[in-house]
């Protein structure tokens, strides 16, 4: 599921230099976009509407289908963490599910954020610690010392993006869509390790589930199923994306950047099988991307 939200000054530049119109202003879009923009910008009042509406889908289908916690891999980028946020609420609004101690789970990421990274005019900015990503999800979870895992940042108290020193180039971000890949196999290899009644073959039907439709996102299930949410960015879920098709044959963006070597200790059973950790093993995983 992909889910496109605006930031606000690419809103307002759009407006002013009548973008989509046959007089739009190219060189004033871009002068006003790299005046105004902002290293880790909030989501805008568009976007704000849509994650309110995103949880007014998600949460009916978690509600009924998901074991409690939840898992939500997020990234440190603000915008992302205020996609998620209004369904955190809502979900914790919910009954739990047998006597869980909470809804959710959330694993914040520090090297999940969109290509380029958290810079001002190619300037690195630290990005958001994660007291200050605590902070905006305190009243949506019910205990944040608990609730929120932190991976990869390089000091709890200093930002995500601490040791960079300029924008991140293109091989940069492909290399790191390949750790970040490999990342996620192995959380969801150990997710699958987890000897618990919410993790099984969602391809076997039980006596009683012969008519649930698996594509009915919002129908009820007999066994709920542990569930996985990514929550990032379009353009770098594209090179993530691209590692794991890459295993198959498929072209690359650039030579020399791993693809499939980042992988290569892998065979192709093996491959096969972590493709199918993230699409079917842990059931409904989303991909929440903008």
């Amino acid at each position: 599921m992909f889910c496109v939200l605006c930031l606000q000054v690419y809103t307002n530049a759009r407006y002013i230099y009548r973008g989509g119109t046959p007089e739009f202003d190219l060189e004033g879009w871009k002068t006003y976009v790299e005046t105004h923009r902002k290293a880790d910008p909030a989501l805008s009042d568009k976007g704000i509407r849509q994650a309110e509406h995103l949880a007014k889908y998600l949460v009916p289908h978690l509600a009924i289908q998901a074991s409690h916690p939840v898992r939500i891999i997020t990234s440190p980028m603000k915008r992302a963490v205020e996609t998620i946020r209004p369904t955190l609420e809502q979900l914790q609004k919910q009954p739990a599910h047998k006597n869980a101690n909470s809804r959710c789970h959330i694993k914040c990421v520090a090297f999940y954020h969109e290509s380029e990274g958290c810079h001002d005019k190619g300037k690195a900015e630290e990005g958001m610690n994660s007291s200050e990503i605590s902070d905006l999800l305190k009243d949506a979870v019910a205990d944040p010392s608990q609730d929120i895992d932190f991976v990869g940042f390089p000091n709890p108290e200093r930002g995500w993006y601490l040791n960079a020193t300029s924008s991140e180039t293109r091989a940069e971000s492909e290399i790191r869509a390949a750790k970040f890949f490999l990342w996620l196999c192995e959380y969801l290899d150990e997710e699958l390790r987890t000897p618990m009644e919410d993790v099984f073959d969602a391809g076997v039907s039980l006596p009683g589930e012969e008519n649930e439709n698996e594509h009915d996102k919002c129908g009820e299930r007999q066994r709920r199923r542990r569930m996985a949410l990514l929550v990032g960015h379009g353009d770098f879920m594209s090179l993530v994306l691209k590692r794991i098709v890459s295993g198959f044959g498929h072209s690359v963006e650039n030579e020399g950047i791993p693809h499939r070597k980042c992988i290569a200790s892998l065979s192709k059973e093996s491959l096969r099988y972590k493709v199918l950790s993230l699409t079917e093993k842990i059931n409904h995983s989303a991909l929440l991307c903008f």
